[in-house]
């Protein structure tokens, strides 16, 4: 009997060991979010770490900014309370002292259709990056995407909205982009975020 007791008590304590483990593993944790890839424009590469992403609702418009840093929990509250990581990045230390003395960084803007209640590769009606200081400090370069080259481009791309939204896509061009001074830059990347409404 005695051992049979030893057997439950340990059979139980193994059981609870083993939900806690499930409830750490399954619960949202903030600054889940990532991005691996890179952004090659004017013979400067920007390695991706992280992404935020927000979903305009009333423009059905998704925004994502690319980081080459991993932000700490405070400063993606800070992200998620503006709605922009520009504050955090302009505090941030370069990832690349070689390359940059500041921190850049990528946005990505994905438009969807309006008259279309899915929200996918093929309902988007254009898309763009705008890349800040990767070749000069306080310096912007933009191109926006047709909806067919969307459709090649985006490798993978999945929306889910609401409170508890989130995004993952794959996105690499497929041509040579069609804008002045792009011709030569390329990029290639992937992005797991939670989806946050548009503050």
């Amino acid at each position: 009997m005695k051992n049979a007791r030893i057997i439950l008590m340990v059979a139980a304590l193994v059981a609870v060991l083993s939900a806690a483990c499930s409830q750490a593993v399954d619960a949202p944790k903030i600054g889940t979010q990532t991005a691996i890839g890179t952004i090659n424009f004017n013979g400067k590469k920007l390695q991706l770490k992280s992404a935020v992403a927000f979903w305009d609702a009333q423009r059905k418009r998704i925004e994502i900014d690319l980081l080459p840093f991993e932000p700490t929990p405070d400063q993606i509250a800070e992200i998620k309370k503006y709605g922009t990581s520009s504050g955090v990045v302009s505090k941030q230390q370069s990832p690349d002292s070689k390359t940059w003395a500041w921190c850049p960084h990528a946005t990505l803007h994905i438009r969807f259709s309006e008259g279309s209640p899915n929200i996918n590769a093929k309902t988007v009606t254009n898309y763009g990056l705008s890349l800040f200081n990767i070749v000069k400090q306080n310096q912007s370069e933009n191109f926006s995407i047709s909806a067919m080259a969307a459709v090649q481009d985006f490798k993978q791309l999945t929306v889910k909205t609401g409170a508890d939204g989130v995004i993952t896509l794959r996105l690499k061009n497929a041509e040579e982009i069609p804008a002045p001074g792009w011709e030569n830059a390329s990029y290639d990347f992937t992005v797991s975020s939670p989806l946050w409404a548009t503050p």
